[in-house]
C-alpha cells in the first residue's frame, strides 16, 4: 500500500531520499511498507487521551491523539525550507473539527491511521 497524502511524486531521485517505515500487526500479516511525503505525517490514532498531557481547545473543538508511525523528510515546497518533524513513536495532539476529519484516514487491523499535514499539530510529545 503507498500513502502519498496530497503531494505527487514525479522525481525519482527525490522520491529515492523519502523516509519509508514498515507497520507490522499480530505477526499473521506480513508488514506494509508506507512512503511519507514532504511535511506529511501517518499517525495511529489513540483509543484514549494520555494520562499525562491534556490539550483544552477554547473553542471547544476536540482534541485527538496519535503516535507518529512515518513521517516525511520535512521540505516543505511553499516555502522551500526543511521543518522539523516530531520523532517516530511521539505522541501528537491536534485539533479536529466536528463537521470534517483533519487528514486522509484509512484502518489496518481494525485501528484508525491518517496522513495529516505538519501544519495541523499542535505539540508533539514522547511516548512513554
Amino acid at each position: 500500500m503507498y500513502v502519498e497524502g496530497c503531494r505527487p511524486a514525479c522525481n525519482e531521485v527525490w522520491r529515492s531520499k523519502l523516509a519509508q517505515c514498515e507497520l507490522w500487526y499480530d505477526g499473521a500479516m506480513n508488514p506494509i511498507s508506507f512512503q511519507v511525503f514532504g511535511i506529511n505525517l501517518l499517525v495511529r490514532l489513540l483509543a484514549e487521551p494520555p494520562a499525562d498531557v491534556r490539550v483544552h481547545c477554547p473553542k471547544g473543538s476536540p482534541i485527538r491523539y496519535a503516535e507518529v508511525v512515518g513521517r516525511g523528510d520535512g521540505f516543505d515546497e511553499g516555502a522551500n525550507a526543511f521543518r522539523e518533524m516530531p520523532p517516530i513513536k511521539s505522541v501528537v495532539a491536534f485539533e479536529e473539527n466536528p463537521e470534517e476529519v483533519e487528514g486522509h484516514f484509512f484502518y489496518i487491523a481494525g485501528e484508525e491511521h491518517r496522513v495529516i499535514r505538519l501544519d495541523a499539530i499542535i505539540l508533539s510529545f514522547p511516548l512513554e
